[in-house]
Formats: structure tokens, C-alpha cells, sequence
């Protein structure tokens, strides 16, 4: 028991530090440590310079004595660098929460190069919102002013990186954990209330070395972090991650304690006479047993659909890996999250649109770009919502290397429409309906491009090049074909497809440059390799996968223990009548029946309430399953049980 519970502690301390570390990261990535507020400088009219807009904000920072931090990204082409314009900060804030490599603190002279919209971010728990958004509405800019919860968004990297389910089976065997050492000392309980013990005495005897072993434990453990963190050159936010790893300890062992306090509640509440007969409550330890069973059972499902899905993702990355792995140059250009006024926006539109232009005769820069976002049905409606994939002539060269069987031939004079063998029947409504959205499309420009529909004979499949939807990493098969270049549409269809990642732009340095060359540098919050974006989340993925695969080991093993505990009591409460059973040659099969039908029929009903809410079969599989598995442990378990029937006759 005691190796069992060194097990429990180092597994919740080893979950602690991967929280905290990936909670830290995540933070370091997105936000300013220990911040309380973000400013996001939303509107711009452009009236005043960026110098009277800066120097507003330090004056705004001196009167309320606040540190502000002005935070914009850029990609290098292995990493991405965080550059921080402080404002009226400390001298030790710089140094403690700065010193990363990937962040880079600017000048004045830097941050003019920046644009002034953007997130700025403040560390102070107390700021006055209306004040500093009317002191900037002055100079033209309209600004939200958000709080930041620490607390949610500890949360919510619990939940999305499925830490939840390991937790929560941890916290189980640690009630079945103390609910077993319990029950295992009820006569030493009696004993010692017979002695003039008090229930507050039994439960918090040895308390000190309890606290002792306890902080001993975490000292260890601290010295190991820190040890740690310095191999990994990761201790810019050293003394923030120790703070914030004292108070979740201290909060599991408040947990802990409330959980060996209820416990103990169970036995302190039974007269001592019953206690010294070995009168357990079996009523409401099976009750727990039953209720916890039927939790996990629910767990388990839902933690193997989670990871249903992360399988098939991973797969479908595998599939296609020939495919993307031939992407060593390619990247996608980020437009950055501003809100633009309208007159602004189109001049923005424009510059994009040139630089599409430029970039697929200079560039051999791809447009791949579908319609995944609307999940769209094998039925043509129409170009926006059906299974339509949009190319270039880039892409047409560069996909048939890597795929002999796709060839199109194409004229650069005239927009090529390809129609999969299925669409025939409906060619008239669909050349009507892409003729009307490409006129719609050039609407207001002085393109008058011609359209030519072209019929396929066989079945073909596309590989999407999606790293953004629900339907990433897959391949679409026999969509509607729109080759598009350049010079064929208007501004409106570029900007979105760049928006939308779905234009491939070759080599970096290429790809800043142009950026540069057509001033947009300040519009782009980031370019990023295709091939990183999947390996990136390949890596994500899996380590997803491996932690929910780990859970449902946990769970298992949860789950068993819960069956071996149920089964302990439900046969300590019965074993005058099944040693009768026995003596008169009753089989196990034959004496437990109705208590095997009755756990098989919790779990049935469990399994039938989890298909009619998730409408998925594999609910019911799995609990055909967990009744094979608990029929084969109840049987293996009783027989063990009744070879100490020499030793239960003795008692009786």
C-alpha cells in the first residue's frame, strides 16, 4: 500500500510540473507573463503620428503608474521571435521576464516600424479602462480593454490537451486508496476509541509526519524543477513557476486531506461494538463503488473517441506524407487580426492582389484553396458551399509531379472549369451558376475573362492542402475545378484566398521580400513553413494521443480496482450465505449470479444511455467489452476470495 501511494504522489507531481511547464510556454507564446490586461488598439484614423500615439501611452502609463507592453510577432525561418516595446517598465521586469531568446526587446526608433494597432499588455491587477480608452479615442484610436484569467486559461489547457481524465483517475484510486486503508483498520479504529480517542485524534494522528513526508516530498521536487529548468535554459519565469507550482500543490493536498477526512467519516460513525464485530458500511461503500464505476465506464468511452479521432488524424498526415513532404519551401502568409476601415481595406485588397501576381510569374507561388470551412456535401448548390477546389497553373505543374495519374491541360486566355464524371447531370445548372459567380467575382474591374468547361472521364482525387478545418490533411475527391490566375478576378478573391492560407508563396526569403517590396510588411503578422505547420501539429497531435492513451490505461486500471473493491465488499457482506452456497455445492457461476447480472446490467444500461446521447455504436462495443472484462475479473477475484473460506469459518 505504501509503494502504491509513493506511486500516486510522484504521478500527480509529475502531472503538476507538465502542466505548469506547457501552461508557462504557452503563456511565454501568446501573452506576457503575470499579465492582468490586454489593450487591443482595434481603430486607427491615422490623424496622428505614431510618435504623439506613444508618447500619449507613456504619459498614460506615468499617471497610473502602470507597465504597458507592446507585443508583435515575426517569423525567422526556424522560429518565431516576440518583440516587446516596453513602456514605463522596471528595470527588473526587463531582466527576470525578458530574457528568453525569443524575445527581443524594441527601441523607439524600432517600434515606429511597427504598426500601432496590435496588443499591448499590462501587469497591474488595477487599471482605470474608461480613463486610458478616452485618452486614446483623443488621438483617434479605439481600443478594448480585456482582463486575462489566469485561471481559465489553466483550464482550458487541462481540457484541450486531455490532462482532465489522467487527474481525475488519479483522484479516484486515491479515494479507493484511502477508503481501502480504512476499512482495512477497523478494529484498531475501535480499539482506540474504546481508548478515549477522539475522531479528531484518529484522523489526525501522526498529522506531522504526514506534513512532514509531504513537504519533503515537494523540496525534492522543487530542487528537480529547478535542476531542470536551467538544462533547458527555460528559467526567465523561474521564481512565477515555482509560485504558481506552491499553490497547485497546496491545493492537491487540501484534496487530499479532504479525501482521507471523508473517508475516515465512513467508520468514526459506527458504534464501537459493530466496529470491533468488523461491521463495515457496506451500503454506502458499494454505493460509492457503483456510482464511480458507472463515471469511469462514461470517462472511458468519451477519452476513446477523443482518441479515435487524433488516430485518424495522424493517419491521414501519414497518408499523405509523400505529398507534403515534398513542401520544403513553402510557406503561407499570415494577414495580421486588424480590424481595417473600408477605404483602407480595399487599398490593402489591391496590394495583395498584386502581389499574387507578381508572385506567380516570379514565384511559382500555388493557389490550392477549397471549400472545407462549410463542410461541404458530395451534391453541387453552388461554387461557395459545394465540394469546388480553386488552383492556378502553378499548382496544376507542381501537383502532376507528384501525382501522375492528375494532368490538366489548361489556356492562360481563359478561366478552365472541370467537371468530375458525377456532376454531369447537373452540367447545365453548374456552368450557369460558375459563370455568374466568376462575373459576380469580377464585378467593378475590367477583367472580361472567358470561361471554358471541360469534362472529366474518370474519377480523381486532390490532396487539400488544408492545415486550417475540420477536414485538414485530407483528400477531396471529384470536386469541380476552377483554374484561376492572377489576372482573372477581382482584388476581393485574392485577399481571402491569402486570408485563408491558400496560397503557397516558394522561399522565404523571396517571400519577405516581396512582402516588403509591395509595403505590406506591417499588415503580415507571420509567414509560416506548410511543412513545420504539419510536422508542428503531427507532434501536437500525437503527444494528444499519447496522453489520452495514457489516460485510458489509468482508467483501466481505475476501473479494475473499482470492480476488485466492490467485488471485496460485496463478499464481506455476504460470506455467512456463500459459504452455505458452498457447502451445499454451490458453483461460483451459480451462487454470484445475480450479483454478476446486476453489475452487467449497470453497465449495460450505461452503454445504452451513452449510444442514445453520442448516436455512436461503438458505445455499446465497448461496453460488451467492460462486461467480458469484469465477468472474467469477478469470477477470478471471488475464487481467490473463497480459498480463505478456512479462515471465515473460524470467524463464524
Amino acid at each position: 500500500m505504501k509503494i502504491l501511494k509513493i506511486i500516486l504522489d510522484l504521478s500527480m507531481l509529475f502531472i503538476i510540473f507538465s502542466i505548469l511547464f506547457l501552461f508557462s510556454l504557452k503563456e511565454e507564446e501568446e501573452l506576457i507573463p503575470d499579465s492582468n490586461y490586454v489593450i487591443k488598439i482595434t481603430e486607427w484614423d491615422f490623424k496622428h503620428s505614431k510618435e504623439s500615439i506613444y508618447k500619449e501611452l507613456n504619459k498614460i502609463s506615468k499617471e497610473n503608474d502602470i507597465s504597458i507592453y507592446k507585443v508583435s510577432y515575426s517569423d525567422g525561418k526556424n522560429e518565431t521571435k516576440k518583440y516587446i516595446y516596453p513602456i514605463n517598465s522596471k528595470e527588473k521586469d526587463l531582466t527576470e521576464t525578458f530574457n528568453s531568446k525569443k524575445n527581443k526587446l524594441m527601441n523607439f526608433e524600432e517600434v515606429l516600424k511597427k504598426d500601432v494597432r496590435g496588443n499591448y499588455f499590462v501587469k497591474e491587477k488595477n487599471i482605470d479602462n474608461t480613463n486610458i480608452q478616452n485618452s486614446l479615442l483623443k488621438l483617434g484610436i479605439k481600443s478594448d480593454i480585456i482582463k486575462i484569467s489566469p485561471q481559465i486559461l489553466f483550464i482550458s489547457l487541462i481540457a484541450d490537451n486531455g490532462l482532465l481524465f489522467p487527474i481525475l483517475s488519479l483522484f479516484i484510486i486515491y479515494i479507493l486508496y484511502f477508503l481501502t486503508k480504512v476499512c482495512s483498520n477497523f478494529k484498531e479504529i475501535a480499539i482506540k476509541k474504546l481508548n478515549g480517542y477522539s475522531n479528531g485524534n484518529i484522523i489526525f494522528e501522526d498529522f506531522h509526519k504526514k506534513i512532514l513526508y509531504y513537504i519533503s516530498f515537494f523540496a525534492i521536487f522543487i530542487f528537480a524543477t529547478i535542476l531542470y529548468l536551467n538544462l533547458l535554459e527555460h528559467n526567465s519565469q523561474i521564481t512565477l513557476f515555482i509560485k504558481r507550482e506552491v499553490i497547485l500543490y497546496c491545493l492537491y493536498l487540501l484534496i487530499i486531506i479532504i479525501i482521507s477526512i471523508i473517508s475516515y467519516f465512513l467508520v468514526i460513525k459506527i458504534d464501537i461494538p459493530s466496529l470491533i464485530k468488523g461491521q463495515k458500511p457496506y451500503k454506502q461503500l458499494r454505493i460509492i463503488s457503483t456510482f464511480t464505476k458507472c463515471i469511469l465506464l462514461l470517462v472511458f468511452s468519451i477519452i476513446y473517441i477523443g482518441n479515435y479521432t487524433h488516430l485518424k488524424e495522424l493517419s491521414l498526415i501519414n497518408e499523405s506524407k509523400k505529398i507534403w513532404n515534398q513542401m520544403d519551401d513553402y510557406y503561407t502568409v499570415d494577414i495580421a487580426p486588424i480590424f481595417y476601415k473600408e477605404e483602407e481595406k480595399k487599398i490593402l485588397q489591391k496590394k495583395f492582389h498584386n502581389l499574387i501576381i507578381y508572385s506567380e510569374k516570379t514565384n511559382n507561388t500555388l493557389l490550392i484553396r477549397n471549400n472545407n470551412v462549410y463542410n461541404p456535401s458530395n451534391t453541387y448548390s453552388n461554387v461557395e458551399n459545394s465540394k469546388v477546389l480553386f488552383i492556378n497553373k502553378n499548382f496544376i505543374d507542381f501537383y502532376g509531379k507528384l501525382d501522375q495519374d492528375f494532368s490538366i491541360k489548361t489556356d492562360a486566355s481563359q478561366i478552365e472549369i472541370i467537371l468530375p464524371v458525377n456532376s454531369m447531370s447537373k452540367r447545365k445548372n453548374i456552368e450557369l451558376d460558375v459563370n455568374d459567380w466568376i462575373k459576380f467575382q469580377q464585378d467593378g474591374t475590367n477583367i472580361n475573362q472567358n470561361s471554358h468547361f471541360i469534362s472529366k472521364e474518370n474519377d480523381y482525387k486532390i490532396y487539400s492542402f488544408d492545415t486550417r478545418t475540420m477536414k485538414k490533411y485530407s483528400y477531396i475527391y471529384s470536386p469541380v475545378i476552377l483554374v484561376i490566375e492572377g489576372n482573372d478576378l477581382g482584388d476581393d478573391f485574392y485577399y481571402t484566398s491569402v486570408s485563408q492560407g491558400s496560397y503557397l508563396f516558394k522561399n522565404y526569403d523571396s517571400t519577405i521580400d516581396n512582402i516588403k517590396k509591395f509595403g505590406l510588411e506591417n499588415y503580415v503578422s507571420s509567414v509560416t513553413s506548410f511543412k513545420d505547420k504539419v510536422n508542428s501539429d503531427y507532434k501536437e497531435i500525437k503527444i494528444k494521443y499519447l496522453i489520452l492513451l495514457l489516460a485510458q490505461i489509468l482508467n483501466i486500471v481505475t476501473i479494475s480496482i473499482t470492480i476488485l473493491f466492490d467485488i471485496k465488499q460485496y463478499f464481506d457482506q455476504n460470506k455467512k450465505l456463500l459459504l452455505i452456497k458452498k457447502i451445499h455445492g454451490y458453483s461460483i457461476l451459480h451462487s454470484n449470479i445475480t450479483y454478476i447480472l446486476l453489475q452487467s446490467l449497470l453497465i449495460i444500461f450505461v452503454g445504452i444511455s451513452c449510444y442514445f446521447y453520442f448516436k455512436n455504436i461503438i458505445f455499446i462495443y465497448i461496453m460488451l467489452i467492460f462486461i467480458l472484462f469484469q465477468f472474467v475479473l469477478q469470477i477470478l477475484y471471488i475464487y481467490i476470495l473463497e480459498k480463505n473460506y478456512t479462515k471465515l469459518i473460524k470467524e463464524i
